[in-house]
């Protein structure tokens, strides 16, 4: 890593996820940080977000098919739960997955991209539907009634 070489003194570790990937093919697929037999080795707690893609960038788009796998750290609290890895399988993949990338370098959860504001539609507003779903999952029914009442 060539930040190893102007510091010296504080050596950056290059670890597995620290390398995304990108498959080229028709949908492209994206992966990035663990996968989910790496966690398991690991033995981290996790837990999966599994999103069909069916926003309005898929839609202008007309995607066929799209789908995003992300891990979070489990045991956080609902809005502090960490990126460990994930996979996206869609038109534009290697794109998408580069926010995901930057946030999990940061050590950030999805909170991070629910708060970025991006040009719409774009694919990237995908992510954000996944994580949202992830969200009024965990809330319960009763907690949901009472917000869609107050919003």
């Amino acid at each position: 890593i060539l930040s190893n070489f102007f510091n010296p003194f504080k050596k950056a570790k290059a670890g597995r996820k620290s390398i995304p990937a990108v498959t080229y093919t028709e949908p492209e697929v994206a992966t990035f940080g663990y996968s989910e037999e790496e966690l398991k080795q690991l033995g981290k707690k996790y837990q999966i977000i599994e999103h069909d893609m069916h926003g309005d960038r898929a839609t202008v788009s007309d995607f066929r098919y799209g789908k995003m796998l992300i891990y979070l750290e489990k045991g956080r609290t609902i809005l502090g739960e960490k990126l460990l890895g994930g996979t996206i399988v869609a038109p534009h993949a290697g794109e998408m997955v580069q926010e995901f990338i930057m946030t999990q370098n940061q050590g950030k959860g999805f909170l991070n991209i629910m708060r970025t504001i991006h040009p719409y539609p774009t694919a990237t507003n995908d992510a954000k539907a996944a994580f949202l779903d992830h969200i009024i999952g965990k809330i319960g029914t009763k907690l949901q009634r009472v917000l869609g009442w107050l919003y």
